[in-house]
């Protein structure tokens, strides 16, 4: 984002976007322009004259529209007519004993009236009107619609898309304009805008109708399975007595306002404790505030509800069926962090957004995982929460753990080293020229970096990847005899989990490749950064992305990431006997018993150096040479990254 008023910047460029006004012919929707200017000074300037052009079209458009009050107003007095008319006729064909009115055969009452919200819901839309598509119809079947409501609706938006009623309900949007205070001659457009509004009230109506309607089974099972039930007698005549007359009631005190808590009272109370405590990273606070986001708005706007008591297990359930309808490619454009819960849910939805994939199991669960979390905090508050079981929305694995990533032969590992990287490189950029990358081209250059020593460290330590490419110069220390690294929280990065804590002594194979040399020249250089060449002020990617954009093209001439080496140290190890207690603690892996935790120490010293060289030596090939660091690290000048990012 930029200080300018509507300019974004995307990479170097910066671009003017607005917001189109809304009519009745298209949905409101982004406009974007570039600027074709990389300088701020100028792009102020030249955002200003297409602010100042776009107003007097922008307000023409406006003219003639109802304001929001009075949209609103509208929605009101709508919402009440309906309200009545809905319940008095269903009242009459009670009291009548009469069958309720049908549209199609095999629906309840309540199912009706959920058709109607939908229908009604999709009709307030600027999507146009037409046929269910398959993944919608899976997605109401998923939700517990059955193939009879399903058809309806199908049916009746079939229909509406075929034949336009706005004309025979004029009459009715002029009277209930009336009786919002609107005196004056209505505009096709704000016609238009009563048809939406009321079309709105109307969904929620009758979608509060639909869960009233519902038979509350556990009220009647415990009146049927009472545990002393009392048999109905007739009363006999000497029962029967005279009439009494009927005492005037005293006044009925009235009942206290049911407390309710709105949604922002405990999430933003949540955020900003995970983040004072340091629990949360300000990447996970982002995740989780575009989460709630997602879910309250969804809440808001879709369910009409606005606090805490209000959540049921049936909301909970048709937020699922959104999440799994979703693009599991969103959020990747430009602006979207703008947009509302709802207006992204629709733009990577169906049908604007055609997809067949749905979402990871692991991001799905963080979805999950952060709304039990805020529903937790709620009842540490004393929120009084109805029931709400989050088990069945969790995906499980569908497979072992160990088959989520294949362990890479030993082959490809030493295929890697092989790469001109270790063994001399034309040069140290990554950019292509004259269509090849320089670093990847044989040649006599070997720089000593992130990118030579850090796969080195994950194949002989097994640490995870923001471990070695996080860490700081003083995570290097000298312990008696020994130099070693210490895996710990820094200023740079944080630990996954509290055994991720603990100590490697350096595996010789480094020293004897000069590591310890190159880390005392990065340090007699001011840096406190270990890997200084993987961070920049120009973008905040986390160190281990960046090392990852780096290695891609031998990543994928090997068929490795980087956290496959973590996979061959702990494989390799068990191969050479090595117990799993040990095992644990060199990956950084809770043991699971009090004896092997609270009453052990970890593996230290010769002991430790012992099972270190039990792996196996893919780099006795390598000679080491005078270190020599990238000209950015060893001039001290900032770098400056392009491109995309690919997190791995």
């Amino acid at each position: 984002m930029t200080g300018i008023p509507h300019v974004i910047r995307r990479g170097a460029i910066y671009y003017w976007r607005r917001r189109l006004p809304p009519s009745a012919c298209c949905k409101p929707r982004l406009i974007t322009l570039s600027l074709n200017t990389a300088n701020p000074r100028i792009a102020r300037q030249r955002a200003a004259h297409l602010t100042a052009k776009s107003q007097q079209p922008f307000e023409k458009v406006r003219c003639g529209m109802l304001t929001d009050t009075e949209f609103k107003a509208i929605m009101r007095f709508a919402a009440i007519k309906i309200e009545e008319d809905y319940r008095k006729d269903h009242l009459e064909n009670l009291v009548a004993g009469a069958v309720p009115r049908k549209d199609i055969g095999a629906m309840a009452v309540d199912e009706q009236a959920r058709v109607a919200s939908e229908f009604n819901r999709r009709r307030a839309r600027f999507v146009p009107l037409g046929a269910l598509t398959g993944q919608e119809k899976t997605a109401f079947l998923a939700s517990g619609w059955t193939e009879a409501m399903i058809r309806a609706l199908d049916a009746k938006l079939a229909f509406a898309a075929e034949f336009s009623t706005l004309e025979l309900e004029k009459p009715a949007f002029e009277t209930i304009a009336k009786q919002a205070g609107i005196t004056r001659t209505l505009s096709d457009i704000e016609l238009y805008q009563i048809h939406q509004a009321v079309a709105r009230a109307r969904a929620v109506i009758l979608k509060r109708f639909a869960e009233e309607a519902d038979i509350d089974t556990a009220a009647d099972e415990a009146v049927i399975f009472t545990s002393n039930p009392t048999p109905f007698a007739a009363p006999g005549p000497a029962a029967i007595q005279a009439p009494q007359p009927i005492a005037p009631h005293p006044a009925a005190l009235p009942a206290p306002a049911a407390v309710q808590t709105p949604f922002a009272d405990i999430h933003t109370k949540l955020v900003a404790e995970k983040e004072k405590s340091k629990d949360w990273t300000p990447k996970t606070a982002r995740q989780a505030e575009f989460i709630f986001k997602l879910f309250f708005d969804f809440l808001t706007v879709r369910q009409n509800k606005t606090c805490f008591e209000q959540i049921g297990q049936v909301d909970l359930d048709d937020f699922s069926t959104l999440l799994l309808g979703l693009n599991p490619r969103h959020g990747k454009s430009a602006g979207d962090q703008e947009l509302s819960g709802m207006d992204y849910v629709e733009k990577y939805s169906a049908p604007l957004s055609d997809h067949t994939d749905v979402m990871a199991r692991v991001t799905l669960n963080r979805h999950w995982g952060f709304i039990e979390q805020v529903m937790a905090r709620a009842r540490r508050r004393g929120v009084k929460l109805n029931e709400l079981d989050f088990s069945p929305f969790y995906k499980k694995r569908t497979k072992r753990a160990r088959d989520d990533r294949e362990t890479p032969p030993v082959d490809s590992i030493q295929e890697f080293f092989k790469l001109p990287i270790f063994t001399g490189c034309q040069g140290f950029d990554l950019r292509k020229r004259k269509g090849e990358r320089p670093m990847y081209v044989k040649g006599d250059h070997i720089f000593h970096r992130a990118a030579y020593f850090g796969p080195m460290i994950a194949h002989y330590h097994g640490f995870r990847r923001e471990e070695f490419c996080g860490l700081a110069i003083k995570d290097i220390e000298v312990k008696g005899a020994e130099s070693c690294f210490v895996i710990r929280d820094n200023e740079f990065r944080r630990l996954k989990n509290h055994a991720s804590k603990r100590k490697h002594v350096i595996h010789p194979e480094l020293i004897r490749l000069g590591f310890l040399d190159y880390v005392e020249r990065i340090k007699a250089l001011g840096y406190d950064r270990v890997f200084p060449e993987l961070v920049s002020p120009s973008t905040n990617v986390v160190a281990g992305e960046r090392l990852y954009d780096e290695l891609k093209p031998g990543f994928e001439a090997t068929n490795l990431v980087t956290h496959k080496f973590r996979h061959f140290f702990g494989s390799d190890l068990k191969k050479q006997k090595v117990d799993e207690e040990s095992r644990a603690d060199l990956l950084g892996h809770s043991v699971g018993s009090e004896t092997a935790d609270r009453y052990s120490d970890a593996l230290w010293g010769a002991e430790q150096l012992e099972l270190l060289e039990k792996v196996q030596n893919v780099t006795a090939h390598l000679k080491r040479g005078e270190i020599r660091l990238l000209p950015s690290v060893a001039g001290r000048k900032p770098r400056r990254f392009r491109g995309s990012r690919s997190g791995r």
